[in-house]
């Protein structure tokens, strides 16, 4: 029996009636942290004083003739060590048949309970924030829709009030562009990292949870993903109202006024401008975010944003005296860059940059593919820029 118990791939013990120890393995051993001090013919019960009253009940019914088993159970020790268990134990019997004590194997689970504990926690956290980010979604939408639905009952009436329809919701947009932007993505990707870490060391280790863990990174990520998706989706749309010559005036007046910057707007208009209103919306748009980035980042004293309304072409220029740059990205790369294509794309144009060494900078080309009264138009929105580091 002690060479039985000794090879054995699991922890086991052997006890008499008395649950004095008859014989024990190394693995026994191991697992309960005992290391090579006597244990036969001593009480398990002053080996483990702290054993609960459960288990003694569950050796009185084995000792009596039952086997009992469990696939996982809590040890919770004295000084508060907490570890899992999965046992069994069943009498022996002597030559006459008659019971001698018990038998009694397990193993230690604590490492896969701990990481199952973890699995689960990580999963209920990403289940709140998936639900937070549900619940967010709906009141905001349901803002919304109040909003569009009041501003709609009059918009018949009074056209102004579809300005205002549009600044509220590009308000009520941005604010939860900001909050799934900055609050639940930041901590989607915190779980998304911490699975990916939590994952690549069970890996590692080589440990068959690894997937599993691999698998919450995963869809963390995706979760970021959508997240990131929505918030860019509600980028703010806010209209300038009226025409786009009077809509560029009054940017430039606002930029005068607002930041003590000298932005000057001049008007060729050999032609009325025959724009649908989403292609005029989105133009003066690109004009604007061409104008702010100046401002914030070329240290332009003066912008000068010249607007040339020709029969078949329309040309819009923006020009700085900004400290330049060498050259221009191949494909844009910062925020304002990338609001101008996303606007270029809408109205279907085709948005290019090119260095422009006159000028120390670069040119930014619109060519939208839409019709301009009878004849496919050129045009040409170059945002002859000397700072595109946006």
């Amino acid at each position: 029996m002690e060479r039985f118990a000794e090879f054995a791939p699991v922890s086991l013990a052997m006890f008499d009636l008395q649950m004095r120890y008859l014989v024990v393995n190394g693995r026994w051993r191991t697992d309960f942290a005992l290391g090579e001090q006597d244990l036969i013919g001593r009480s398990h019960y002053d080996v483990f004083p702290d054993i609960p009253e459960r288990w003694k009940e569950v050796h009185s019914r084995c000792l009596a003739g039952a086997t009992e088993k469990s696939d996982e159970d809590v040890f919770v020790r004295a000084d508060g060590t907490v570890q899992w268990l999965r046992w069994e134990m069943f009498p022996w019997r002597d030559g006459a048949g008659d019971i001698g004590g018990l038998i009694v194997y397990g193993e230690d689970i604590t490492a896969r309970k701990n990481v199952e504990l973890a699995l689960k926690a990580s999963e209920q956290q990403l289940r709140a924030h998936r639900n937070q980010l549900v619940e967010q979604v709906n009141l905001r939408t349901q803002d919304l829709t109040e909003t569009v639905a009041k501003l709609n009952a009059e918009i018949t009436e009074r056209q102004r009030l579809e300005y205002a329809l549009v600044e509220a919701t590009s308000r009520e947009q941005r604010r939860i562009g900001h909050d799934l932007h900055d609050g639940l993505g930041q901590e989607l990707s915190g779980i998304a990292l911490i699975a990916s870490a939590t994952a690549s060391s069970l890996k590692k280790a080589g440990r068959p949870e690894a997937a599993r863990v691999k698998h919450i990174a995963d869809i963390a990520n995706q979760a970021m993903t959508n997240c990131r998706a929505i918030a860019h989706g509600m980028s703010p749309l806010d209209f300038a109202g009226g025409s786009l010559v009077a809509a560029l005036e009054e940017m430039a007046k606002l930029q005068r006024d607002s930041f003590g910057i000298n932005v000057r707007c001049a008007v060729t208009d050999a032609a009325p401008i025959r724009l649908g209103q989403e292609a005029i919306e989105n133009l003066y748009r690109i004009s604007q975010e061409a104008v702010a980035n100046a401002r914030r980042h070329s240290q332009a004293k003066s912008i000068t944003v010249t607007l040339n309304i020709q029969p078949t072409t329309l040309r819009l220029d923006v020009v700085d005296d900004g400290i330049g740059l060498s050259q221009a990205p191949a494909t844009p790369t910062g925020v304002g860059l990338k609001i101008m294509e996303f606007r270029a794309k809408l109205i279907g144009a085709r948005l290019t940059i090119r260095t422009i060494v006159e000028y120390k900078g670069a040119s930014l080309c619109v060519l939208p593919d839409f019709r301009f009264g009878a004849l496919a138009p050129l045009f040409l929105a170059s945002l002859t820029r000397s700072c595109f580091s946006w």
